[in-house]
């Protein structure tokens, strides 16, 4: 696997890339809700933890109960927003859940691959809440995007027509990280114009049969 991050703006947002056991990677996108000093400290000490407990093994879904957790006894004024996956080379496979957050974006060598997941709560949101791992099966050759909403949010336009705008970027784009990360981040429509912060994880496989 390969990855390219894109990042732009004083970052609530946050990302991170996790080696684990047996190949596999976890990979992190999120948000926190807000902005300032309080907004980046907590962003830090939410990516710290979600690290620990992902470097445990535990599965996506998880990881985010325990994050979850974790932001109520920091505060409970703050709420946030994360993806967590985790890319299996064995099994060619990812899994991941989300919190109030936008699923990744996948797209096979031919055609986008269909990702239809439940979204659970914004952490930070409620005590006892139940998130749900999903798992795709994966080409040989895929590149992925996981984002935050400042990449798709544009004023005045509905966040459907940014997620509509990013799947066409991926769709008529190679399959390769830095070459859809290049397209990303600097495309009109998408972070090129954009004033808040965002963050653009892209991931792949760029190896034939």
């Amino acid at each position: 696997m390969t990855y390219k991050v894109g990042v732009s703006g004083p970052c609530g947002d946050f990302y991170d890339v996790i080696p684990l056991s047996n190949g596999r990677t976890g990979l992190v996108v999120g948000d926190v809700a807000g902005r300032g000093v309080s907004a980046v400290l907590l962003m830090g000490q939410l990516r710290a933890g979600l690290r620990a407990f992902a470097s445990m093994g535990m599965e996506p879904h998880q990881v985010l109960e325990r994050v979850n957790l974790l932001l109520l006894d920091l505060s409970e004024l703050w709420m946030a927003m994360c993806s967590y996956g985790i890319f299996d080379p064995r099994t060619r496979s990812f899994k991941f859940a989300t919190a109030g957050h936008q699923p990744p974006m996948l797209r096979g060598p031919r055609a986008m691959l269909d990702v239809h997941p439940d979204i659970g709560p914004p952490l930070g949101a409620v005590a006892d809440v139940r998130y749900r791992s999903h798992v795709v099966q994966l080409p040989k050759v895929f590149v992925g995007v996981m984002y935050t909403d400042g990449l798709i949010e544009t004023p005045g336009l509905d966040m459907s027509d940014g997620f509509a705008r990013l799947r066409n970027v991926l769709e008529n784009s190679p399959p390769n990280p830095e070459r859809v990360i290049e397209h990303v981040i600097n495309h009109p429509w998408l972070g090129g114009t954009h004033e808040d912060d965002l963050v653009a994880l892209c991931f792949g496989s760029t190896l034939g049969p």
